[in-house]
């Protein structure tokens, strides 16, 4: 799996997506996961199968969800999993959501407003 995450200036996400390699690795998984700042994810999002969003920008998860929802699974990081850096839980709750979206062909966030997404 192609795992995309993003935010305004990739610090603390960066870090992130290193505790998630390193669980993926320690599980067996060949996954690639890398960030990118929000202003770049129009470039990168035909090279991913998920794409997971900083809380720091869940202002802009209509737009995205907007313009790529019915294409790969846009999701919120979980403010906590994303402050602690826990790796293996925000890896999780990607792979449950990309199988959700392919089971139902959509995803819709549950930690963002239902208003959002129309």
């Amino acid at each position: 799996m192609r795992i995309l995450l993003t935010c305004c200036l990739g610090m603390s996400t960066s870090l992130l997506v290193e505790m998630m390699n390193e669980a993926s690795k320690k599980q067996g998984k060949d996954y690639k996961i890398w960030c990118v700042d929000q202003k770049l994810v129009d470039y990168s999002i035909t090279q991913c199968d998920i794409l997971l969003l900083g809380p720091q920008i869940k202002h802009a998860y209509k737009r995205f969800y907007k313009s790529y929802g019915k294409m790969i699974p846009i999701a919120m990081i979980d403010q906590q999993d994303y402050g602690l850096l826990d790796g293996e839980k925000v890896l999780e709750k990607a792979e449950q959501i990309y199988n959700e979206f392919h089971r139902n062909g959509n995803y819709i966030d549950d930690d963002t407003n239902e208003e959002e997404q129309t």
